[in-house]
């Protein structure tokens, strides 16, 4: 496909719509932790622009009711879109553009509650694996 063709998303900005820290665990205590994540794309009808929408946790695997540990941050940000062919491409290209900030503003904050840095490993959405759905809930 020659580069005209492609599409191409570009972050214009983001910002963090909240953040939660919990952390009772003990001193040197050793947890296996999961991570949960959600992400959701909201469309203009009137411009190449959209907005992801993206909650992510990170749990303790063993933790009952998340007593122990959680980190939750919600992300959004704002994407424009060239040669739109797919809303499953843009889907998952906006994801591959906004994930890396997650993983940044998680490793912070660990490192700035005085935890070693926790380091979300790198995470695709496979475009084929996006469900689209049509509603109303578009930007206007």
């Amino acid at each position: 496909m020659s580069s005209d063709k492609m599409n191409k998303v570009s972050l214009k900005g983001y910002k963090v719509s909240e953040m939660y820290f919990h952390n009772k665990l003990g001193e040197g205590t050793e947890v296996q932790l999961k991570n949960e994540v959600s992400y959701n794309v909201n469309y203009s009808d009137t411009e190449n622009k959209c907005i992801g929408i993206c909650v992510f946790n990170v749990k303790n695997k063993d933790s009952i009711e998340d007593s122990d540990f959680h980190i939750k941050v919600e992300i959004r940000g704002v994407f424009e879109y060239e040669n739109l062919t797919s809303k499953k491409i843009v889907h998952a290209e906006s994801f591959k553009e906004l994930f890396p900030y997650i993983r940044q503003i998680i490793s912070t904050l660990t490192t700035t509650a005085g935890m070693p840095p926790l380091v979300i490993p790198t995470m695709t959405i496979d475009a084929d694996s996006v469900n689209v759905h049509e509603n109303n809930q578009h930007l206007n």
